[in-house]
């Protein structure tokens, strides 16, 4: 395993550590890579987890290595390798921006930081002792380092970044790791990393806000038709992270704009007579026409209540959040609160105010009554909100119960 990691590592030193890992652990146990020698076997379709330059450097340089052991090649084998460099080339070339994009991040693995510039009392002493810097502290901290690696790469990178962030959470992660009651959260560094990228877009901030576009990374074009690719982008704003199915590009299968009007007016009269059956079929399968309706159209809100009125209701929207990102909501918010929900009930239980108490005596009331566990949610998210020092009606409608 250790072999493979650092034969990765010499060929991608940028390739941050989880996805090293996830390489080294598909390689090994999924594929059946035993020695280094095993993986001029392994083709561009096994690397699906990397980007595809990424993958075309492994690719190369372990058929090169492959290529230099052996004292003769045969003559029909050729052709074969011809094609195989010219594939390589081609996806080199393809990818050419991504490629300089690697380069231009490896100088954040050698980064020395400016330790000697930050303030001893306020940050120092606290990553000496384990400590956490305070909030003022750690933005100071943040801006002097910006400051410095300006002064290196003028144009930073996400991966540069990615790697200076963890390299500062892995070398003091008592400080600066992500985590809640001991459980890493996420990476572990992606505030830290957050915080970087938003000092940066401060930093290098246009006049004319063009800075909180990015371009369009979808457009290919041939050396001949570069000019006009270049005219045909445009600038999109960033709104598109974290979604996997943004804008379908078609109807499903089997249908048609007739079936997905008929479908949509179905849904309307079920919402009329308060019917829900079958409402997350129809809303799955009418999920293209909602987000033209959305996208394309622009429709406000309150025309959108009227066309969809399911998307401002739990069924209808939790189906096209799933189609929009992939995530199940309802087994998303389960599996949370099967892992933190009993530390948020030890934790009211531990708060000494007047409030909370109310609202834990108030809970033992309601299981006793129900004779279940599901008044918990809601007295949680009330416990929040007396930390936060908001009210309920500001959340809930409060009624009077009528005897």
């Amino acid at each position: 395993m250790e072999d493979l990691r650092q034969s990765i590592q010499a060929i991608l030193p940028t390739l941050i550590p989880p996805t090293l890992e996830q390489v080294v652990d598909h390689l090994a146990n999924s594929i059946g890579v035993e020695t280094v020698d095993d993986l001029k076997y392994v083709q561009l379709e096994d690397l699906s987890m990397l980007k595809a330059i990424q993958a075309c450097k492994l690719i190369a340089s372990w058929t090169q290595g492959s290529s230099k052991s052996q004292t003769s090649i045969k003559s029909d084998n050729v052709s074969t390798a011809m094609i195989t460099q010219t594939t390589n080339i081609e996806c080199a070339s393809s990818s050419l921006h991504e490629l300089q994009v690697n380069v231009n991040a490896m100088w954040a693995n050698d980064y020395e930081f400016p330790w000697a510039k930050f303030s001893k009392r306020d940050l120092l002493t606290f990553l000496e002792k384990g400590m956490r810097p305070n909030p003022p502290a750690r933005r100071e901290m943040v801006r002097i380092l910006v400051d410095e690696i300006s002064k290196v790469c003028k144009k930073k990178g996400k991966k540069a970044l990615t790697t200076i962030a963890h390299k500062i959470v892995k070398q003091y992660p008592k400080s600066f790791q992500d985590e809640i009651n001991g459980t890493i959260v996420g990476t572990g560094f992606d505030s830290l990393l957050k915080q970087l990228q938003l000092r940066f877009d401060n930093v290098n901030r246009k006049s004319n806000g063009q800075s909180m576009k990015r371009k369009k990374d979808d457009v290919m074009a041939d050396d001949e038709d570069l000019s006009a690719a270049k005219t045909s982008q445009k600038d999109a704003k960033h709104d598109k992270h974290g979604c996997i199915n943004y804008m379908p590009i078609d109807y499903p299968d089997g249908e048609t704009k007739v079936s997905q009007r008929n479908k949509k007016t179905i849904l309307k009269q079920k919402h009329l007579f308060g019917v829900s059956d079958e409402v997350g079929e129809l809303m799955q399968t009418t999920y293209f026409t909602q987000r033209i309706d959305i996208i394309e159209k622009n429709l406000s809100i309150s025309k959108l209540q009227v066309e969809w009125p399911y998307l401002f209701e739990r069924h209808g929207m939790f189906v096209h959040f799933k189609e929009l990102t992939g995530i199940d909501i309802q087994e998303k918010l389960n599996n949370v609160y099967e892992t933190q929900g009993k530390k948020n009930l030890q934790w009211m239980k531990e708060q000494q105010n007047k409030h909370m108490k109310i609202i834990v005596n108030e809970l033992l009331e309601a299981k006793s009554t129900m004779g279940n566990n599901s008044p918990e949610v809601a007295a949680m998210i009330c416990a929040v909100l007396s930390h936060l020092n908001e009210k309920e009606a500001s959340l809930y409608r409060l009624v009077e119960v009528c005897g």
